[in-house]
């Protein structure tokens, strides 16, 4: 908002610049910038849980792609510094964007773009400084590997993301780690590996098997 006002007085006299630079020094301005900040980032978290279930759990993967392609749009615009109090939650977001739109387009089979956007997701995930996102995003980034030929360098990272899954033991990671031992089971069924987790997959639980979001990596077989 603060820049909007900045950039419209351009078009005027120093006198109204200098005015609203100083407006925003006053007490409360500084923290209501923030909290619209803060309110912009869970917005587009919201947007990314709603094209989970309106187009992608659908099987509307364009569409969903679209949609995810959108919020990240928007939450690039958040130009934040490091030092900024909400950088960490916007880079939390951000990864969590990105490994939905690389989910997207490794089902619609562009494992390029794919591999683009894991790395843009791997250094969000980097900056956020959240443990969770980063070990999604080692998995993410290692099944598009895979994907792209890079068998070895795709199962170290997975390897990566189950030591992080396996850090503690509150839901979010129970639920990554049952992911992982579902990715080893698919990539068993597939022939990438000859690694059969079925016992393991059995003791991680039916109730993370079936969380709504139990399909991340899917991996054709031709």
């Amino acid at each position: 908002m603060i820049k909007e006002q900045t950039m419209s007085a351009r078009i005027g006299t120093r006198f109204i610049i200098v005015a609203v630079v100083e407006m925003c020094l006053v007490p409360g301005c500084a923290q209501s910038n923030n909290d619209a900040v803060l309110a912009t980032i869970k917005r587009c978290e919201a947007r990314l849980d709603s094209t989970l279930t309106t187009f992608e759990q659908k099987e509307r993967l364009e569409e969903a792609l679209t949609a995810y392609r959108e919020i990240n749009i928007d939450l690039t615009r958040l130009e934040l510094k490091p030092d900024h109090p909400h950088y960490r939650e916007k880079q939390r977001v951000q990864a969590q964007c990105l490994l939905r739109i690389g989910n997207m387009l490794r089902q619609l089979d562009k494992n390029e773009e794919a591999l683009a956007v894991a790395q843009r997701e791997l250094e969000a995930a980097r900056a956020s400084g959240d443990t969770i996102s980063l070990a999604r995003t080692l998995m993410s980034y290692g099944a598009t590997l895979i994907t792209t030929g890079e068998k070895e360098r795709g199962l170290n990272l997975m390897e990566e993301s189950r030591q992080l899954f396996e850090q503690r033991t509150s839901y979010d990671f129970q639920q990554g780690l049952g992911w992982y031992w579902i990715l080893q089971a698919d990539l068993a069924q597939a022939g990438i590996t000859s690694t059969k987790p079925i016992e393991r997959i059995a003791f991680v639980g039916a109730n993370i098997m079936a969380s709504s979001q139990r399909i991340l990596f899917r991996f054709s077989v031709n």
